[in-house]
């Protein structure tokens, strides 16, 4: 606010000194000369409103003055006279001019303000200027005071909020208003602590505040599980609901530890777990969102040079991985695919040639250095060679001609003692009756044992335990008919062949042993593929001797093999043929059979692994390392081999 002109001129109505009042306009002589004009004393200068006629100082000229200019002298009524000049400030009774935004002096709660007063001290509400307020932090109405400036009033240092236990007046954060409190400290409102200023659930773990559901850093599987209002909670709890997880090799989360398990169609199974619907399909947490098949897809090795027509598998090349032989026929000639150890193979350059083809190989240490060996059975050539092994890679070679008449299979077996790789030989002797004979190994080379003739011609041999006697080996003869189980004793010396079991078949061409009914004292069973049927027929061996169980259907099946694919204790039964669309496959007949049952019971696969064309062999072993049974086939219509890597359990 501004006083009239009249209370200015009467207020700063000094002479003298430049911030003397200008003089009365009655006093005698009271008047100035400026060019050559005339002006009663007081007489503000028209050309200057700081300037007014003070004779007592001179009467020739305008004296200055501080103080208030006549209303509308000066630019803005934000400014007043300080030394002659228009100045925005303060004309404060007592001292004088301030300039705009002066303190008053041990107050930093005042300052001149023109534009609210020109001739006071303004009061200061809110954040103090210039240093602030010595113990205080806060103006109010030109006050310092302590405390925070909400909604106009003031709040002491430490009022929580009413609205809100997680804020509080701190003036060292926020003077105008309510700051967040610590994260973790506790709450009651809608929560358990505070965290940014609001009241949530959650855990205060090591030191540290975790939201409602967040994981544990050290185990995704414990979870914070606050929910209780005002409930402190100082611990992770194990997840309530299953969840995926993806951790050490677990899947789905399960009483706070990450297990292996599948989640499939909103049901949780444990790994290996069967399909309900198809026992060939298992939960590999591999792929813990759908059934795993029991085998991949077929890998093809590269193509070998003859046609296979027998694949063995074992450690050839002494690296510990296991490696696929291959004999081939034509021409007569014996090859390597190195295995990587992933199944995948690289076929080695010089084959072993031999007259004619090979019709079975195997693969021992025959001469116990340490090193896999081979011996060939070579079905048109009449001869077994054996090729034993060199630290240099290659092999050595030794053959026995004419001692048999087509041999068309070949077994290696202990007859001797643990250890001694004898050979059993399927052949047919010089007036082409069909034997069994041993072969005995004399530390790599071998001399002829005893011999069995049998009735019907061998195709394939097959070990297995068929009499329960612990002092003797025990070998099925495949013949095209029927099987014939022959047993040998006295380090090979002793062949007795049983009573042949004629089977309603013409062209018997493969075969399998194994514990298939799982009965406790470990006697083995057979199952034979029959072509002349398109079938696989399981034979349960009980008191009365092998029995017929019923057929598999296989369509034009040429190789068998019994393999634990689902880890359970029982064989399973694959075989490789011909579907009746003309694809090449291999099918897995999952064992289902109750331990020591009367009778075998095999679930029909829904669907068949696609194998090369013509599968003339079907080989078993853990190719990749895995602890899982893998499949490997030999294609006689492709020149090459395909591997079935185990998934299951």
């Amino acid at each position: 606010m501004r006083p009239s002109l009249l209370v200015a001129a009467v207020a700063l109505a000094l002479a003298g000194c430049s911030s003397a009042k200008p003089v009365s306009g009655n006093d005698a002589g009271a008047a100035c000369t400026v060019d050559g004009r005339t002006f009663p004393a007081g007489t503000f200068n028209p050309n200057q409103p700081c300037q007014t006629c003070q004779p007592a100082i001179s009467a020739s000229v305008f004296s200055t003055f501080t103080g208030l200019p006549p209303s509308g002298g000066c630019a803005t009524s934000q400014q007043v006279c300080n030394a002659g000049t228009c100045q925005s400030g303060c004309v404060i009774p007592d001292l004088g001019f301030e300039p705009a935004g002066a303190l008053e002096a041990g107050n930093a709660c005042r300052v001149c303000d023109p534009s609210r007063w020109t001739t006071a001290w303004s009061s200061l509400t809110g954040a103090p200027l210039d240093g602030g307020c010595p113990g205080a932090n806060l103006c109010l109405n030109g006050q310092c005071v302590s405390g925070c400036l909400i909604d106009g009033g003031l709040i002491a240092t430490g009022t929580a909020d009413p609205t809100n236990g997680c804020e509080i007046c701190q003036p060292g954060t926020l003077a105008t208003g309510y700051s967040p409190v610590n994260d973790a400290t506790p709450c009651q409102t809608n929560g358990n602590y505070c965290k940014a200023g609001a009241c949530i659930f959650g855990c205060y773990v090591g030191g540290k505040l975790f939201d409602a559901g967040d994981s544990s850093p050290t185990n995704v599987c414990d979870v914070c599980a606050a929910s209780t209002v005002g409930q402190p909670v100082m611990a992770f709890s194990p997840t309530t609901v299953t969840t995926q997880c993806n951790e050490n090799g677990g899947t789905y989360c399960a009483q706070g530890a990450c297990i292996p398990v599948c989640l499939i169609g909103a049901t949780f199974y444990d790994a290996g777990a069967p399909d309900p619907t198809d026992p060939d399909q298992c939960c590999n947490p591999a792929t813990p969102g759908a059934w795993t098949p029991g085998f991949a897809s077929a890998i093809t090795t590269p193509s070998t040079t003859g046609t296979p027509a027998a694949v063995a598998i074992g450690d050839v090349t002494g690296d510990g991985i296991p490696d696929l032989i291959v004999g081939e026929t034509p021409p007569g000639q014996v090859e390597i695919l190195k295995g990587a150890g992933d199944g995948t193979f690289s076929l080695l350059p010089n084959p072993i040639a031999f007259p004619t083809g090979a019709s079975s190989l195997v693969v021992a240490d025959f001469n116990n250095d340490g090193y896999q060996d081979l011996a060939v059975a070579s079905n048109g050539g009449n001869s077994i060679t054996i090729l034993l092994y060199e630290a240099d890679g290659g092999f050595v070679s030794s053959s026995m001609n004419d001692i048999f008449k087509k041999p068309i299979a070949l077994l290696v077996a202990d007859l001797q003692q643990p250890g001694s790789h004898d050979l059993i030989v399927g052949a047919a002797n010089s007036a082409l009756v069909p034997e069994v004979v041993t072969l005995i190994n004399q530390g790599g080379s071998f001399t002829l044992g005893s011999t069995a003739t049998l009735v019907d011609g061998v195709v394939a041999l097959t070990p297995g335990d068929f009499n329960g006697q612990s002092n003797e080996v025990d070998v099925a003869a495949l013949g095209a008919h029927g099987v014939t189980i022959v047993a040998i004793t006295g380090a090979g010396t002793t062949i007795t062949p049983g009573v042949p079991v004629p089977l309603t078949t013409s062209n018997v061409v493969a075969g399998a042993s194994g514990n298939l009914d799982g009965h406790p004292n470990g006697v083995s069973d057979l199952a034979v593929a029959d072509a002349q049927n398109n079938q696989v027929i399981p034979l349960l061996n009980g008191s009365s001797g092998l029995a017929a169980q019923a057929a598999l259907a296989v369509n034009a099946p040429t190789a068998a093999a019994g393999a634990d694919r689902n880890g359970d204790g029982k064989p399973d039964v694959a075989a490789a043929g011909t579907s009746v669309g003309g694809t090449s496959d291999v099918l897995v007949f999952i064992n289902q059979t109750v331990g020591s049952a009367s009778s075998l019971t095999f679930f029909t696969p829904v669907g068949a692994y696609v194998v090369g064309a013509q599968p003339v062999a079907l080989a078993v072993g853990d190719l990749n390392g895995d602890g899982r049974p893998d499949l490997v086939t030999a294609s006689g219509g492709n020149d090459n081999l395909s591997v079935l890597l185990g998934q299951c359990p």
